[in-house]
């Protein structure tokens, strides 16, 4: 576990299962936790996850760097309010675009994506939007693993 998600909740969704607007409801989606999961955090967690309790906890996305990955990053804004894109993970890919590395979208069969004009997160409307349409290149997460 890398040290710099020591003390997050990291969530797998598989793409755009995450931008579904059932993703907080009970009978649409299934939580489970590894065993070194706090139990007190867990429950609490989960209370906040489906309940959309009172806890104020960070919300952080990181999917690929593409048209797709920022039209999830949106659909999630009406789900998680206070989401943003994680920076952590989105810095290094920006910084590998602007390099020259990644892809153009026929390579990956990635032609189809649209554009999703604006996220509702500053850091990825004013930073990596743009860089996306000036290069239009994209870079998948698998690149920093």
């Amino acid at each position: 576990m890398p040290a710099i998600v020591d003390g997050m909740a990291l969530v797998y969704s598989a793409g755009f299962k995450a931008s579904a607007q059932r993703i907080r409801d009970l009978e649409g989606v299934s939580l489970h936790f590894s065993e070194y999961s706090c139990q007190q955090n867990s429950e609490e967690f989960r209370q906040w996850w489906i309940a959309n309790g009172d806890t104020q906890w960070p919300v952080y996305f990181w999917g690929d760097l593409d048209y797709s990955g920022m039209g999830i990053l949106a659909n999630l804004k009406h789900r998680f309010e206070n989401i943003t894109a994680w920076q952590a993970g989105y810095q290094p890919m920006l910084e590998l675009l602007l390099t020259g590395a990644g892809h153009d979208a026929t390579t990956t069969g990635k032609q189809q994506q649209i554009d999703p004009k604006k996220t509702g997160c500053s850091f990825a409307d004013s930073k990596l939007l743009p860089v996306l349409r000036k290069y239009r290149r994209f870079i998948d997460q698998e690149w920093l693993c």
